[in-house]
């Protein structure tokens, strides 16, 4: 297997990449605007590693930020399916009601 060089297109294509990883993790993650400058001020100034370590970090805030908004979201529809399985019923319960009082004044 044959080691190749990276084309400085390559690199800077990953480069780019990386780049817009990062800041859409930064947009994304649920931190104050100020704290989001702050890093966006000292990215230049960090090492590749520092900048993998905050991209690694980011990510999982980001996910688990995403995390508790599906549970949220999945509680919800379980609420709402309650609550249309109450009405349901409730509704179901009334039609028999008043089928029953048809039946009564048919039955005279």
């Amino acid at each position: 297997m044959s080691s190749t060089t990276p084309s400085v297109e390559e690199v800077e294509r990953d480069l780019r990449q990386f780049g817009e990883r990062l800041a859409f993790l930064l947009a994304a993650a649920d931190i104050p605007s100020d704290v989001k400058d702050a890093w966006v001020t000292l990215v230049p100034k960090m090492t590749l590693e520092q900048i993998d370590r905050l991209s690694g970090i980011l990510e999982r805030y980001v996910k688990g930020a995403v995390a508790t908004d599906v549970r949220s979201f999945r509680e919800e529809i379980e609420k709402l399916k309650e609550k249309q399985r109450t009405s349901l019923a409730a509704a179901a319960q009334t039609a028999l009601d008043e089928m029953d009082a048809v039946e009564k004044q048919i039955q005279g």
